[in-house]
């Protein structure tokens, strides 16, 4: 919520480390909500740091936390159009390292719906 930019970054940028470092109840809940508000940030360099830690986040949460919504959005990384080439290769990149970790913290049939666009 502060309204320096850097420091929201940096709160995207720390997401896995403090995910890691708390009880699945502050996971599922209070992290879920940190994230959806970076992800969602007035700035594209917070939103971009978050998208960045999407993978790795949704790995550290109870599988029943996360929801279509986010596998969606996770997939949606594969095909990202932001109208910046690099960026785009990044985001992919990003998808393609982290969909081994995604899948195996939400398991098979909860991924199948979204492996084709992700793909």
């Amino acid at each position: 919520k502060d309204d320096i930019y850097r420091i929201r970054k940096a709160c995207a940028e720390a997401l896995v480390d403090m995910s890691t470092a708390v009880s699945p109840g502050l996971r599922g809940h209070v992290l879920l909500e940190v994230f959806t508000r970076l992800a969602g940030d007035a700035s594209k360099l917070v939103r971009q740091a978050a998208m960045q830690q999407l993978g790795p986040f949704l790995s550290t949460l109870p599988a029943a936390k996360v929801s279509d919504a986010l596998l969606e959005m996770f997939a949606g990384m594969a095909a990202a159009d932001t109208g910046d080439p690099t960026l785009d290769r990044d985001m992919r990149g990003y998808c393609a390292y982290n969909l081994p970790g995604v899948m195996a913290a939400v398991g098979p049939s909860r991924w199948r719906p979204f492996l084709k666009e992700a793909y």
